[in-house]
């Protein structure tokens, strides 16, 4: 009886040893997953190309590109992402409506702009998930080449793992004399948050040396617990 006893609380001494080590490979394994997903999406970011949409808008002039960058944010910390124009040919005047999603980021600033008139910092013509920004030439001449319509500065909202498209739509451009300029393509951007989850494992909300030292402290802590519960069990079986 006491033989079957001890062969009983042995087995379940060693399935609970195992479960540690399974748990331990799955949150090692969500670790290295949600890293490398990390680093593929700083590698995206850094690349600075969103979605193309065909524009073909406006008259006169060279065809231009309208773009937004980019990349990845802290939550409830801010980030600069440019808003420009490649290929500008005699821009005197430029309008924008910048959208993207509320829950997620906000639009803090807008700022560091080429135009002799800025756009409005903060802008005040907005509305629930947008905003829509105004630059311009009065005096000083028209604009050429690449130019920055400013920097837009967004402000992480919502939790991790979240993300926003920031659309641009009802792009126009203008010359000094008030004429539409044409729009070859207008690059849309995106942002993440970062944290979220991998196979349903809460994420850390740490990154680098930190999360590492988290992930590997958390299957340590794991492992040890077992291995005193199963010391307990061998205590009360003498």
């Amino acid at each position: 009886m006491k033989e079957a006893v001890a062969r009983k609380e042995g087995g379940r001494g060693r399935i609970l040893v195992a479960s540690a080590l399974a748990i331990s490979v799955l949150v090692s394994a969500s670790f290295v997953l949600t890293t490398a997903a990390a680093a593929v999406e700083v590698a995206a970011a850094e690349t600075g190309v969103g979605v193309v949409v065909a524009a073909e808008t406006g008259g006169g002039g060279t065809a231009a590109t309208v773009s937004i960058g980019e990349g990845l944010v802290n939550v409830s910390e801010t980030i600069v992402v440019p808003l420009v124009i490649k290929g500008a040919t005699e821009v005197a005047a430029v309008e924008v409506n910048l959208t993207f999603d509320e829950s997620v980021v906000t639009v803090v600033n807008c700022t560091n702009s080429s135009f002799e008139i800025p756009p409005q910092d903060p802008p005040y013509d907005r509305g629930p998930g947008w905003v829509r920004i105004n630059a311009g030439q009065v005096v000083k001449p028209p604009l050429n080449g690449d130019v920055k319509i400013c920097d837009v500065t967004f402000k992480a909202v919502g939790r991790g793992g979240g993300k926003s498209p920031l659309h641009l739509t009802e792009v126009k451009l203008e010359n000094m004399q008030m004429q539409g300029l044409r729009i070859k393509t207008v690059n849309d951007g995106k942002l993440k948050i970062r944290g979220g989850s991998a196979w349903g494992i809460p994420a850390l909300g740490l990154s680098g040396v930190g999360s590492s030292l988290a992930a590997e402290g958390l299957v340590v802590a794991v492992f040890v617990l077992c291995l005193k519960v199963e010391g307990l069990r061998r205590k009360r079986k003498r």
